[in-house]
């Protein structure tokens, strides 16, 4: 490695175990390192550098019970080997489970919870403690369906009206459920994300993060401020509680330099200054939550836990990245390094190479993790590439199968569905350009420049930051007709014919094609 990716996080989380000895290779296996029974859990501790993608594991610690002030102890020796090897580790990551925090603590006197602490091996450097936004994103949407009032509501201050004294809005997650609810039989959807499994999970289904991002993207946010959802019960101020919460994500979450540049938002670009959009929003979310907790709502707000843990993450990114900016030297600093997401993944490829299972033994991960060890040194040479199977006109003949027509009434019943309609069609359009090098099939299928507001681009326009496509509407038409068709050849008549052709997206095109000439 180079000396700029010694520079690294201390990531910490917990894997929970199947308790039991195995006998292998002559020894016994299983047994927790700080007792003499089988181990229930097993933290594992890695470094992930702040300036590269190099990341590692460097010890596993299987544990029957520990207590902070052991947890503690071992921190400290890790932290000091690693000084002592060559690493500098400015930053510990874990999750909001009370142990961290109390294991943490120690290195104040008097013990407390705090975002810097004194560095173990340098007390004139500072070590930050950050808990990880991953978790605290998934507790905010867990405790926003866990409450108990009418309608699921949270009552929050508007952002916008801070400093001064700022309205109580009223966020309802019914409100997401009635949206998807009025859409679900759609096949274009205003908040295509929106899912039973996203609105109702189990608990298993709470933990995953894709669920969550479900619900708290911009699509949600459009949709709600759409004119389409205006008569939905507090779908403004349910859009408002979103996109400040995925303004957070968008700012914390930001692995990569150009991701910004990629996605066209200034507030997913690399931390350069001190003084920048990203770091004034965190003060200003400091702000607001500090507001919010002076309100003293009965209900309708985020749990002690979550409301520190939220703050607690926003103060000490901030305090990180001015260090590394001002005392590091760095150029840019990428807050979603300051994450757990890469030892998760590593907790799912323990799972994945152990056949599969949800808890695996202590022996299962250390073979899982010499396999990984294995595979980054080794590289494995590439398989050919598969060539596409040519298409045929076999399914010409399907097409007298099915007696199916278009009228005035199909399109006029799909009047509602048009913001979604010309969103997906701006896909296609966008899409279609990657292949075609012809000016005068480019001016056919997208408007340059954009003059007029029509209601059909709505969803396009509150959602743009300057790269989404404005379709014409040849192929708005076009898009619209392929869905009544679609929604035909699955109706009741013709579903069983159409599932039992080999090529239904061949015969899809054609028959759409046919109706459109």
């Amino acid at each position: 490695m180079d000396d700029y990716e010694k520079t690294v996080t201390l990531v910490m989380d917990e894997i929970h175990l199947q308790p039991y000895i195995e006998y292998k290779g002559g020894g016994l296996v299983g047994m927790a390192a700080n007792s003499q029974n089988a181990a229930k859990s097993a933290y594992v501790f890695m470094i992930q550098s702040l300036l590269s993608s190099n990341k590692d594991v460097v010890h596993i610690l299987p544990v029957a019970q520990i207590d902070a002030k052991q947890l503690h102890q071992f921190l400290r020796q890790l932290i000091n080997g690693l000084e002592a090897t060559g690493f500098q580790v400015i930053a510990v990551v874990s999750d909001n489970n009370s142990i961290n925090g109390k294991a943490m603590s120690f290195f104040s006197e008097p013990p407390k919870v705090d975002t810097v602490y004194r560095h173990p091996s340098d007390q004139a450097r500072p070590l930050f403690f950050i808990l990880d936004s991953v978790h605290v994103l998934k507790c905010i949407r867990n405790n926003w369906l866990n409450q108990r009032n009418s309608g699921k509501c949270m009552f929050f201050p508007d952002i916008d009206g801070l400093p001064d004294k700022p309205y109580v809005l009223t966020a309802s997650f019914s409100t997401l459920i009635e949206l998807h609810e009025r859409e679900r039989n759609e096949l274009v959807r205003l908040a295509p994300t929106l899912s039973l499994k996203a609105l109702k999970p189990s608990n298993i289904e709470r933990q995953k993060m894709k669920l969550v991002l479900k619900g708290f993207n911009s699509f949600t946010v459009a949709a709600l401020n759409s004119s389409k959802a205006a008569e939905l019960q507090h779908a403004k101020s349910t859009a408002n509680f979103i996109s400040t919460v995925l303004m957070w994500w968008r700012i914390v979450n930001v692995k990569t330099p150009d991701k910004g540049r990629r996605l066209r938002d200034d507030f997913q670009e690399p931390i350069k200054t001190v003084c920048c959009p990203q770091l004034d929003f965190l003060h200003k979310a400091v702000s607001w939550l500090d507001y919010w907790k002076s309100l003293k709502h009965d209900t309708g707000h985020l749990p002690h836990e979550t409301h520190n843990a939220l703050r607690h993450t926003s103060l000490a990114l901030i305090q990180v990245a001015s260090y590394c900016l001002n005392e590091l030297g760095f150029k840019y600093v990428l807050l979603g390094k300051f994450q757990s997401d890469c030892l998760e993944d590593r907790f799912g490829r323990y799972r994945q190479l152990s056949g599969a299972q949800y808890h695996v033994s202590i022996r299962q991960i250390y073979e899982a993790e010499n396999k990984l060890r294995l595979q980054k040194v080794l590289e494995l040479p590439e398989s050919d590439e598969i060539s596409p199977c040519p298409s045929t006109d076999e399914f010409r003949d399907a097409l007298k199968q099915f007696h199916i027509s278009v009228t005035d009434e199909d399109i006029a019943a799909k009047q509602h569905t048009l913001p979604a309609t010309t969103y997906a069609a701006g896909y296609c359009a966008h899409a279609a350009l990657k292949k075609l090098t012809c000016e005068f099939c480019t001016e056919n299928l997208v408007v340059e420049s954009k003059t007029l507001t029509v209601e059909a681009d709505e969803l396009i326009a509150s959602i743009t930051r300057g790269g989404l496509k404005f379709p014409e509407a040849v192929v708005v038409n076009a898009v619209l007709m392929m869905n009544i068709v679609l929604e035909k050849l699955t109706s009741e008549e013709h579903a069983a014919k159409f599932y039992a052709c080999e090529k239904q997206k061949e015969l899809l095109v054609s028959m759409t094609t046919l109706f459109l000439e």
